[in-house]
């Protein structure tokens, strides 16, 4: 069993062809996957330093260089979620970063299916360890930033959609007819109930009570109605060159009038001598 530390655990990432800033985070990752221990494997099939399941390429996980040639494909892959370790933060109690990867100045790349030789590349910063500070320490959440981006532009068009909605004056008429359909209705319901009722009345030191009048249940009938027309408009989708309330009208003056011809039908046919 070969057991690598934090900073071989970044150098193999790095020689492996993977980001160099990342470099920090992808041995954090590892070390709460494996514990650096290179033979690693666990019941659900994962092996190796970063647990390889479900290899992205033919090779042997076990091989340390292999694995983490297979660990920067599934970061391009998958990103950092490919890991458990990383969304549940576990390996965050490893994380170091100042921790210069084991391995000098040169640094390897290599494609992401493992195949071909290493290429090098020079490290034109060898005396900043662990690449530049500000990059590494923000990099453990390069991998969500498009998703992260995606979202947002999404919420911003959703709410910009709300806001031109506003601005269609259709739309204002029926959010008017809303506001007052709903009163109207409630109003009307409470003048059905309670209109009839005596209503207590105090004059000149003499309180009596009047009666409600046999009207009442009339107005809150027609109250209520006057409400659920409104609450119809409200919920009704306008054409957009209804615009004003007499426009309002006339739309539906135009549409009453269309439905009670309608209904009429034609006249009798005249009788054929």
């Amino acid at each position: 069993m070969t057991t690598y530390d934090y900073a071989q655990l970044e150098g193999l990432w790095v020689q492996a062809g993977g980001p160099r800033p990342l470099a920090p985070l992808m041995a954090a990752i590892a070390m709460a996957e494996s514990g650096g221990d290179s033979e690693a494997e666990n019941p659900s099939g994962a092996t190796g330093l970063w647990q390889i399941l479900g290899d992205p390429f033919p090779g042997n996980a076990l091989d340390p260089l292999t694995n983490a040639k297979m660990a920067v494909a599934k970061y391009h892959s998958q990103g950092l979620g490919a890991w458990t370790t990383y969304t549940s933060g576990a390996y965050k109690q490893f994380m170091k970063g100042s921790v210069p990867p084991q391995g000098g100045n040169i640094q390897t790349t290599a494609a992401s299916g493992g195949g071909g030789g290493l290429s090098t590349v020079w490290n034109p910063l060898p005396w900043l360890p662990g690449g530049i500070p500000f990059i590494a320490g923000t990099a453990a959440s390069v991998a969500d930033v498009g998703t992260a981006v995606g979202q947002l532009s999404n919420d911003v068009s959703t709410f910009l959609g709300w806001i031109s909605w506003l601005f269609v004056p259709s739309h204002w008429i029926r959010i008017i007819c809303f506001i007052l359909g709903v009163p109207l209705v409630g109003i009307g319901i409470g003048v059905m109930v309670k209109g009839s009722q005596p209503i207590p009345v105090s004059a000149m030191g003499v309180s009596t009570e009047i009666s409600g009048g046999s009207i009442a249940p009339a107005m809150g009938i027609a109250e209520v109605t006057a409400g659920a027309v409104l609450l119809f408009i409200a919920f009704h989708n306008l054409p957009s060159e209804v615009q004003t309330f007499p426009q309002l009208m006339s739309y539906m003056q135009s549409k009453v009038s269309t439905g009670v011809s309608s209904k009429v039908g034609p006249g009798p046919k005249a009788p054929v001598i």
